[in-house]
């Protein structure tokens, strides 16, 4: 996915987004679901849900767009959540076709529906969102206060990365004083 939420703010994953995170604890489905927690079956019945749906359903069609895009074939050789949950999916499938069975004796296998992968595919972007900007701001802090730190880090960056050249992964994980 390609979102550059700082020059586009306006980005239909970043609006999305922010639509999902605007929550309150006195959302009447909320507090129905804690005050009253045998309703929470009946509700799940009518479909009610604490997230808007067309944010639901942006979600949805983003993560469909991406697996069907990496089953066939453009996985760009990454290896992250969501490409180990739709291998999950196709590896299960491939040996129930190949007539080979990976359960243990008298326990079923299965791989991940399409819906438990959208849901911990928000889950993990919901996860990420705030933690990720939290740790960002305490780095930031912490550089400030730390000067002495902050210029033998960016002597390393400097080494590492001459030129302000491309960021790469390998290059990241030979970087031992960032560690």
């Amino acid at each position: 996915v390609d979102l550059d939420s700082l020059n586009n703010p306006n980005d239909p994953f970043v609006i999305n987004i922010k639509k999902a995170l605007k929550f309150t604890i006195f959302n009447p489905l909320f507090l129905i679901a804690v005050m009253c927690r045998w309703l929470v079956p009946l509700l799940e019945k009518f479909e009610f849900s604490m997230f808007p749906s067309d944010v639901t359903e942006f979600f949805s069609q983003v993560v469909q767009q991406i697996k069907s895009k990496r089953n066939k074939g453009d996985r760009q050789d990454r290896v992250d959540f969501l490409q180990l949950m739709i291998d999950t999916q196709t590896s299960m499938q491939s040996s129930e076709l190949s007539g080979l069975d990976y359960s243990k004796k008298g326990e079923g296998t299965q791989g991940l529906t399409d819906r438990e992968i959208l849901a911990q595919s928000i889950l993990f972007i919901f996860a990420g969102y705030e933690t990720t900007s939290s740790a960002l701001s305490f780095l930031s802090y912490i550089l400030a206060i730390h000067p002495d730190i902050q210029t033998k880090l960016q002597q390393e960056i400097d080494e590492q990365f001459p030129d302000k050249g491309q960021l790469t992964y390998d290059g990241l994980m030979q970087m031992e004083y960032l560690d």
